[in-house]
């Protein structure tokens, strides 16, 4: 999701999309979570004449993968 957020963020300065990749963090296990510390980001989110939404595209983009991901470890876990 972190590259899929990256590839699709504005890049006038790459600093944005750099904060990206440079953020990803486990925070427990099957917990992982990452955004930007660019005080701009949330804005470009939702402002950007033509790249808003890319945090939130690449997580509705990404969000089935996983999904079918998990069910698969699931299933295999459970004997299924």
């Amino acid at each position: 999701m972190a590259e899929n957020s990256y590839q699709r963020s504005p890049k006038e300065t790459t600093a944005l999309a750099n904060s990206i990749l440079a953020s990803v963090q486990k925070e427990a296990p099957l917990t992982w979570y990452y955004g930007s510390t660019m005080p701009y980001a949330q804005r470009q989110e939702y402002e950007h004449k033509t790249k808003k939404g890319y945090f939130r595209l690449a997580i509705l983009e990404e969000a089935p993968i996983l999904h079918a991901r998990l069910s698969f470890i699931v299933r295999d876990q459970l004997g299924g």
